[in-house]
């Protein structure tokens, strides 16, 4: 958690654009592969989601130990489309 918090101002920099208006971000899950850690970020598009299938996209983020920005890697990938 420490690490992550190191790369909050990074993440608060960071700009994408999205096909649906989001109003919610949650972590979904944080896990460690071999010398990473890998941390899902849930976008919803309703401000006070109550499940996890509400999302409409992820961000997956991808950092070393060291916790640098130069060390991270982001994806965005949409679960699914909005009707």
């Amino acid at each position: 958690v420490k690490m992550f918090n190191k790369l909050i101002p990074y993440l608060n920099e960071v700009v994408f654009y999205s096909p649906y208006p989001l109003s919610a971000i949650s972590i979904g899950a944080a896990i460690r592969r071999e010398t990473l850690f890998v941390v899902r970020l849930f976008l919803f598009p309703l401000f006070n989601p109550k499940y996890q299938s509400q999302a409409v996209g992820q961000i997956i983020v991808k950092f070393g130990f060291d916790g640098k920005p130069e060390n991270v890697e982001l994806t965005l990938d949409f679960l699914k489309l909005m009707s």
